[in-house]
Order: C-alpha cells, then structure tokens, then sequence
C-alpha cells in the first residue's frame, strides 16, 4: 500500500484499525470488479471486496493538503478516488449485489456526507459486521486491569494472548504464491498477503488493538520485540508504546548480520550478512506479554522480515511455520513442549586472581527432590511460578534436581509454535526474576563443569486434522492395542527422527558445551536408540497417564537443551518425524536397557550407535544431511554452519572448563 507521497505504508499493508475522528467529506467511486474506493482527504478509508470476505484498510495521509487526490494501491490495484470535495456530496445507496462480500448478504447502508450519523454507523457496522474482515478476529482485550500484574491469574493471562493466532477464515485456503492449504492455516498458521508474498502471519487490526490496550491499561512504557538468532541467544529491541502502533506494523530496522554473529558476539563472514541490508523486526502480537519481571515493559516474539513484508530466508520463526504448515498437509497438528532445568546461584569472582573467570556458585547443595531443596528455593519458585502464570504459562510441575542449585519447572504443552514461543519467554522469565533476586540462573547445559548438566527435553505428540482440518482430533501417536501404547505413525515417527537423530542434535544441542552433557550414562542420552520410559534413550515412549490413555502418549526428545534456537530445533524435529511417516521408516525394535550396558556387537545389531560427542561431529552430520540442509535452505544453513563453527573452534583453543562453562552460564 503506498501514501500520496509514494512511501511505502505499513510492512505488508497491515494497518491500524479504524477510528472514530472528525472527517472530512466522503467520495465513492464503484468499479465493475466490485472494488468500492471511498476517499475522504487528507484521511481515506479503503474497502476492497471478495466474495468470501471484507478486509477493511486505514490509510492516513502525509500530507496537510484539504484537496489532494489519494493513491490506494491493494492487492495490485490502483483506485483513485475523486479529488472532488466539499460539503455537497449527494447521498449514494447501493443495493443489494452477489458481489458486496458480506457474509450475511445484506446490503450496505446509505451514505452521506461525513458529518451525517448514517455515516458514522456505517463506519461502525463495517468494523463490526460479518464483512469486517477476511481474518476472524476473536476478543484479545484483557480483563480489566489489576492492582499487580503478578496477581492475574494464568487463565486471564492465555485470554489475553488469545487461545489461537488470529487464524483466518477457516473456508479459505491461500491463492498466492506459498499454496498454503486450509489445514494448514486451520492448523495454526494464518496466512496473510504481503507484497504479492503469501506469508504465514497472526496480524490483525484487532490484536493491534488488544496489545494497545494492555500497554495502556498496565502503563507499559517500552515493549521488547524479541527472537532468537542462530548462537541461541535471546536478542530483540524495543518500542516505546507512544509509536508503539506504527513500530507493530512496520517492524523495527534491524541488519542483517546480526543472524551472522556468535554467541561471542563476534561476526562470521557470511555472504548476504555484512554490513549492507536490513531487515525488519516485525512482532507477532498475539504473542504480546506484561514482563512482571521487567515493572513498565511487555514483550512479544518477532519475525525477521524484508522490508517488503516478504519473510527472509534465514528467520528461525518462519522455519518452524513452515514445518507446522508441511505437517498439516499431511493431516496433523503437533501438540509440543519444551522441558527445561537450569541452576540457580551466585555469580562470584575469584578473590586472590582476577583471571580467573567467574563461577557460578549454587544457592543450595541439597538432593534430587528432596524438601530441603524446595525449602532453600522457596521464595524464587513462587515467585518465578506467578511471573510464568502472569503470562499464560501452566505451570504444571516443579521439583529441585539432581544437581546443586538446579530446578525443573515444566509449563503446560501448547501447539507447535505457542510452544517454541513460550520457551523463549521462560527462558527470559527464569533469568530476570533470579535478577531481582540478587542471583543468577542459567540455561546452559552445562554451567557448572562438575555438576549434572540441565537438558531441555523435547515432548511431542500429533493430533489428527479434523475432516474440516481443524485441530483437536485422535491422538495420532495412541493405539492401546500397542503393546507400547504406540501407533504405527508414532513408530514411524520415531523411524525419521532415529534417521535424522545425528544432524538433529547439532541443532537440537546447539553449544559446545551441550556435549559436556551428552555422555553415556548420565540420563542425557548418547545413542540412537529408543525405549519405552527409557531414560538412557534418545528417544522415550512415555507411558500414558492413567485415565487418559488417548491423549498422554507423547515421545521425549532426550538430546536437547537451551542452547538451541527452539524454533530451528522444533522445525527439524518435525521434519524429520514426517520423514519417516512419509517413508513409513522402521524404527527396529526399542531398547528398554540402558544402551551403555549392551556390547558393540549388542548395539551394532540393534543399529545402535553413538551419537556425536561433540559440535563439530555434529555439524559434520548435519552437513551431510541433505533433506535438513535442503529445508533450511542455502542462507540459513550456511549461516548457521558458519556461526557454530567459529563457536567450536574459538573454545577449541581453551583447555580451562571453567572458561567455557563461564561464557555459557551468562549468556544461557
């Protein structure tokens, strides 16, 4: 969409909603496709009209001029309005026609002059009648505010996000250029038009609106626009919510390089990554979140777009969209969740040298579940439990682990990309509350050299698209017949990620020091293998939870952890497990031993084997990967292959752990 000056509007054409302001006077102009133009200088509202659907732009002139002629262009076509204007606009009146797009049928009502009530109920009932728009717009507006914003609870906080993401109508299915299916958008994946490119997308005027109103009602003053990049760390900027409405919409300017830095922060010379081009940090607001941690800020999760609305090829988010639309062509949606631990400590340096790099020093030496641990995290826990719930995490479980100072808090599963986002959020949720507390928390696999090392096991099961491919069907992974409780997709399921398992983990366990964990016999997995409960295999069946034996089967990803960009490491796990539904791959027969115990001719008959010991073994494997390359694609893979291999080679030239578990615990 372009204004009268030939800028460019709003990333994607996706514009502010309509409101109520003096007008000036109002010109229509009616087309024979069944467009209807309506300009009103220097403010023009524009209607474009399909058959299934009304989409409703607002387009506000740059310029101060009372006469000057209004350039729309939407969907390739270009309407110029009338430059007529002044205060004798005779009344128009359209009758009924097969071609209006409101969905009831109903003609449009009468138009005068801007001044007149009809007009402004017409504005009204456009903005609230079944013609309103091509996206179903389901209420996003919070409950009214609260005293705290650790006080609301997790049901008003999902409320607030929306229980799905501005999904668009479920009779359509895209025409452009991406081919998404219905299912896939019904699955979870809105699709929008941007710049002639069809992409997957939740922005609506009314969740621009929703997201509006938190900031207002809860006095948000800047709202980070956050993503993860390929060295797994958590980066974004934020708006001041004063713009925030225009920055929602355009993105932030961002460049390019950043997806070609490290978690060093050191940048890998990466064709298409340097010092020229940008690209733009568009937020999902759906996604939209009040950091209780963070009194004055909200959140939400981001996509790296080009600055034509286009989605670029290296966004870690749009990988994973892309996995969930492909899933949902093959009749599925993914019901997922991330499971992490992390420790939580003090952040002390070494009196006597300061060379020394600094420790990260545990707040408790208690036992695996014991009470003395819950005791000694007490005021963390429940703190850290309202700051997850103030954003519509479920808790569901939390207990003090195995090693000194480490904790498990799990969160309610949640589709595939709700799941991904929700990561990020805990993450960044674990570390700022432990930073109010005068502590330190750490994600990385391995923060402490002597200590056991914190994993963030992959859960997963696929649910079957409805006939109208809606979501909420069988549990496609559950047959009780099974003497597992698995079906045969489940098993076959397993075959692709136990094909793919060796480039999978330099994705799913992204660090160096993720192989610090990843060692027989430390409950981390190091084999490719599955079994049933078997906590020693890479991949576990969990037994169904007594009284819901259809829905609970789900697999465990063992080799997994935070180091990892959760998008590109769900992404390739769906990938891969279609893979093998697709090719019906036979995953052999479970392992229900611990695979260390078993003989090299035990493992090598059961194709059994080691999984790589390090980042570099698995970059070699993902590498040789051809159908995970090929999806990621030549940027995107090259980048990230260049990022972790500088990440391998810089902490190769350390033989000091304590150095490598210090540059992972600040920054994880």
């Amino acid at each position: 969409m372009t204004s009268i000056t030939g800028v460019p509007g709003p990333a994607g054409g996706v514009l502010p909603r309509l409101r109520p302001r003096t007008m000036c006077p109002l010109t229509i102009t009616d087309t024979p496709s069944g467009t209807i133009s309506r300009s009103r200088p220097p403010n023009t509202v524009a209607y474009t009209c399909i058959r299934a659907a009304c989409s409703i732009a607002w387009v506000k002139s740059t310029s101060t001029s009372p006469n000057i002629a209004v350039t729309v262009r939407f969907s390739g076509t270009t309407q110029r309005p009338s430059r007529r204007a002044g205060p004798k606009i005779p009344v128009i009146t359209r009758p009924p026609s097969s071609r209006t797009g409101c969905a009831d049928g109903t003609a449009r009502s009468t138009v005068s002059s801007a001044s007149s009530p009809s007009v402004r109920a017409e504005k009204a009932r456009w903005t609230r009648s079944a013609c309103s728009s091509a996206v179903s717009r389901p209420s996003l507006i919070a409950s009214p505010s609260i005293a705290t914003t650790r006080s609301r609870s997790a049901s008003d906080a999902r409320k607030s996000r929306g229980d799905d993401r501005g999904l668009m109508d479920p009779n359509l299915s895209c025409a452009g250029r991406c081919g998404m299916p219905a299912s896939a958008v019904r699955a979870g994946v809105g699709c929008t038009g941007r710049a002639g490119t069809c992409y997957p997308w939740g922005m609506t005027d009314g969740a621009i609106e929703s997201v509006l109103d938190r900031t207002s009602q809860d006095e948000i003053r800047l709202v980070r626009f956050l993503y993860a990049d390929h060295g797994g760390i958590v980066r974004g900027k934020a708006a001041g919510t004063t713009r925030l409405r225009e920055r929602m919409a355009s993105g932030i300017g961002h460049t390019v390089a950043m997806m070609a830095m490290s978690m060093l922060d050191q940048l890998q010379p990466v064709a298409g990554m340097g010092p020229v081009g940008e690209v733009r940090i568009v937020p999902d607001p759906d996604t939209f979140v009040v950091l209780p941690y963070a009194p004055g800020a909200g959140a939400m999760l981001a996509d790296l777009v080009k600055p034509g609305g286009s989605p670029w090829e290296a966004c870690p988010r749009t990988f994973l969209k892309q996995a969930i639309a492909e899933l949902a062509r093959a009749g599925y949606a993914m019901q997922a969740a991330f499971e992490p631990e992390f420790t939580v400590g003090h952040r002390e340096s070494s009196p006597t040298t300061p060379a020394i790099p600094d420790r990260l020093v545990p707040i408790d030496d208690s036992l695996c579940y014991s009470a003395t641990g819950f005791h000694q995290g007490h005021d963390f826990a429940m703190e850290l439990v309202g700051a997850m719930e103030a954003q519509g995490l479920e808790v569901e479980h939390y207990y003090p682990e195995l090693g000194h100072g480490q904790h498990e808090l799990s969160v309610r599963h949640a589709s595939a990309l709700r799941a991904a986002d929700n990561h990020v959020l805990y993450r960044e949720t674990v570390r700022g509350v432990a930073f109010r507390h005068g502590l330190w928390a750490s994600l990385a696999p391995k923060p402490i050299p002597d200590q056991p090392g914190n994993g963030t096991h992959l859960h997963a099961s696929l649910t079957e698209l409805a006939a109208d491919g809606t979501p909420g069907g069988r549990n496609a992974f559950a047959d009780p017949a099974d003497r597992n409780g698995l079906s045969r997709v489940g098993y076959h399921f397993i075959g692709g990620l136990l094909a793919h398992l060796p480039a999978l983990v330099a994705l799913t366990c992204g660090s160096v020091n993720s192989y610090r964990r990843l060692a027989p016999q430390m409950w981390a997995s190091a084999y490719t293998c599955y079994g049933m409960d078997n906590r020693e295999a890479a991949i576990r069946i969990c037994s169904p939870l007594r009284g819901d034996p259809g829905s609970s089967v789900n697999l465990e990803l063992k080799p997994s952890d935070s180091s990892a960009n959760p998008y590109l490491a769900l992404g390739a796990f769906i990938y891969a497990g279609l893979d093998g539904i697709r090719g019906k791959l036979d995953p052999g027969e479970a392992v229900n031993v611990d695979p260390a115990t078993l003989s090299d001719a035990e493992r090598a008959a059961g194709n059994t084997h080691r999984l790589p010991a390090s980042l570099n073994a698995a970059l070699q494997a993902l590498a040789a990967d051809e159908m995970i390359m090929s999806l990621l694609g030549p940027l995107r893979s090259t980048a990230y292959l260049a990022v972790k291999r500088s990440e391998a080679a810089h902490f190769a030239t350390s033989t000091d752990p304590y150095y490598e578990c210090f540059q992972h615990f600040t920054k994880i």
